[in-house]
């Protein structure tokens, strides 16, 4: 499983995340906003500030484990369930929320 985080440029909370594995590829946004001169695009995105760094970090975290756990009991659409758990986590107060609730 490959997670990349990304700006998307259109939208106003523009911090995005990617999973992909071997047969499926999700992106959601992590309703967050970063302004494009924090972002460090040579480190697979990592924002300079550290409160963000830490929050993504913990992030990959988490998606490791619940993706691997999803493996054993999923034969299908583990990254959709994946998606839908983050979504769930975020639910409307952006990454911020996250690291509280894993």
């Amino acid at each position: 499983m490959k997670i990349a985080y990304y700006l998307n440029q259109g939208r106003q909370k523009n911090l995005y995340c990617q999973i992909i594995d071997d047969t499926e590829r999700v992106s959601f946004s992590l309703g967050q906003t970063i302004v494009e001169e924090e972002w460090d695009s040579s480190k697979n995105g990592s924002p300079h500030t550290e409160s963000y760094f830490t929050m993504l970090t913990n992030l990959n975290q988490y998606l490791l484990t619940k993706y691997n756990e999803l493996k054993i009991t999923e034969t299908q659409g583990a990254l959709k369930k994946l998606k839908t758990n983050i979504k769930t986590l975020i639910d409307g107060a952006g990454i911020e929320s996250i690291s509280n609730k894993i």
